[in-house]
C-alpha cells in the first residue's frame, strides 16, 4: 500500500510543483478579475437584477441563508486554520521578520487576505451564473446553463454532457481533498486533547461519520438537513468566538481584529497586484516570482475553493 502511495505521490509533487511555480500568477489575477468583476456588478444596474422570479421570495431566513453559505464556503477549515495559519506567517513571512510584532500583525493581514473577498469572490460569481439561468431563466441548475448565451441548445447535448461530467470529476476532487484534510485535522486533535490514536483506522471512521452525516443532510433536502446543520455549525462558531473573547486576552484580541480589518482594506489593492522577489535554497533572489502575497499554501488553498465552487451554491 505504501508502495502504490509513493508511486501516486511523487507525479502529484511534481505536478504540483509545476503548476505552482508557472502558474501562481494566473490565479492571482483570475481572483482579482472576479472580485473587480461582482464590484462592477453590484454597482451597475444588474445589481439589481432578482435572482429569482419577480414575484418570488427568499426560501430561507437571512440567518439560515448565511449559515449555509458559511457552513459550504469555510466548513471545518475555521477550526485548523484559522490558527494554523496565523502562526505560519508568525514564524516566517516574505515582509517581516519572524517571530515578531510586525510578523505577528502581518500574520494576521495575510490570513485576512487568503479568506477574504477573494476566495468569497469565486464562490459568488459562479452562484450568480448558476441562480440567473436556473432561477431566472428556468434552465437546468448545472454548469451548463452557464454556456447558453453561446451555445444556446447545444447545452442540452455532447457539449453539455461533458461540462457537467468535468464538474462532477473537478467538484469530486476538490471535496474528497478537503475531506481527507478535515479527518487529519479532526484525529490530530482528538489525539492532542483525549489520546487517541493518530492512525488510518481513525482517519477512515471519522471520513465514514462525516459522510453518513453528509448522506442525512443530502437526503433531507436543504430544509431540513443542511439548513439544521448548518444552523447548528454557526452556533457552535459563534459559541467558540465568544469563549475566547470571555478567556482572554480580550483586549488584544479586539485589538488585532480592529487592526487586521484596517491593514487588509488599507493594502488589498498592493496584495493583489504585487510582485515580490523570492529566494532561492541558495539564499539568492532567483529568477522565480512569487505573484502577490500568496505563497505555496494560499494557492493551494485557492485551488482547493476552485474545484468545489459549486458546492457552495448548492448549499
Amino acid at each position: 500500500m505504501l508502495s502504490k502511495q509513493n508511486k501516486l505521490e511523487r507525479p502529484s509533487k511534481t505536478l504540483q510543483l509545476f503548476l505552482l511555480q508557472n502558474f501562481k500568477w494566473f490565479y492571482i489575477l483570475l481572483m482579482t478579475g472576479v472580485v473587480i468583476l461582482l464590484l462592477f456588478i453590484m454597482f451597475s444596474r444588474f445589481g439589481h437584477i432578482r435572482l429569482g422570479k419577480d414575484d418570488e421570495e427568499p426560501d430561507f431566513s437571512f440567518v439560515s441563508w448565511i449559515s449555509m453559505l458559511f457552513s459550504g464556503g469555510i466548513g471545518v477549515g475555521l477550526v485548523f486554520w484559522a490558527v494554523a495559519e496565523p502562526m505560519n506567517y508568525y514564524i516566517s513571512n516574505p515582509f517581516t521578520p519572524g517571530l515578531s510584532d510586525e510578523s505577528a500583525s502581518m500574520a494576521m493581514q495575510l490570513t485576512f487576505f487568503h479568506w477574504g473577498l477573494h476566495p468569497w469572490a469565486i464562490f459568488c460569481m459562479t452562484a450568480l451564473a448558476l441562480a440567473y439561468f436556473s432561477h431566472r431563466k428556468g434552465l437546468p441548475l448545472s454548469l451548463r446553463s452557464v454556456l447558453y448565451p453561446i451555445i444556446g441548445d447545444r447545452i442540452y447535448g455532447p457539449i453539455g454532457h461533458t461540462i457537467d461530467i468535468l464538474t462532477i470529476f473537478v467538484t469530486a476532487f476538490g471535496i474528497a481533498q478537503s475531506l481527507g484534510m478535515s479527518a487529519l485535522q479532526m484525529n490530530t486533535g482528538l489525539s492532542q486533547v483525549f489520546g487517541i490514536e493518530n492512525s488510518l483506522f481513525n482517519q477512515l471512521s471519522l471520513l465514514a461519520f462525516l459522510c453518513t452525516i453528509a448522506t442525512y443532510s443530502a437526503v433531507t433536502g436543504v430544509n431540513k438537513g443542511m439548513k439544521y446543520l448548518s444552523n447548528l455549525n454557526m452556533l457552535l462558531a459563534l459559541s467558540l468566538v465568544i469563549i475566547l473573547l470571555v478567556i482572554g486576552p480580550t483586549r488584544y484580541l479586539i485589538h488585532t481584529l480592529i487592526e487586521t480589518t484596517g491593514n487588509y482594506a488599507q493594502n488589498i489593492i498592493g496584495m493583489s497586484f504585487g510582485v515580490i522577489p523570492k529566494k532561492t535554497r541558495a539564499g539568492k533572489t532567483g529568477g522565480r516570482l512569487t505573484i502577490g502575497v500568496v505563497d505555496d499554501l494560499g494557492t493551494i488553498r485557492w485551488d482547493v475553493r476552485l474545484s468545489y465552487f459549486k458546492r457552495t451554491y448548492y448549499s
